[in-house]
């Protein structure tokens, strides 16, 4: 019997989700920092307020995954990796590993 390769998987809704929210945040961030700061003064209190979220959230998302990761986790190098590569991946976890475990303790 030849050997046969596993169907490929085709991207869910959740993921497509995931990929187009992501990428309009990025798309956004270099909007920001390209356009709107050029008419700015870059040390304005405003330019920080518009500029800094997108940039913080991902780096404080990705600080929270990886302490959730050691405590839980049984084998937490792949998804430190995640973390520290993918910029929103906190929100992946967060909806695919967190939130199911916390609705099912809460039945």
């Amino acid at each position: 019997m030849p050997f046969r390769h596993p169907p490929k998987k085709v991207l869910t809704g959740k993921l497509w989700l995931y990929s187009v929210g992501g990428s309009i945040v990025a798309v956004l961030s270099v909007f920001l920092l390209l356009f709107l700061g050029r008419n700015q003064d870059p040390n304005s209190l405003l330019m920080f307020i518009i500029v800094a979220p997108p940039f913080a959230v991902p780096a404080l998302g990705a600080l929270w995954m990886i302490k959730t990761i050691i405590r839980e986790e049984p084998r937490p190098w792949p998804l430190i990796a995640l973390a520290g590569f993918i910029p929103f991946a906190f929100l992946w976890y967060y909806f695919e590993r967190v939130r199911p475990v916390r609705l099912a303790t809460e039945d």
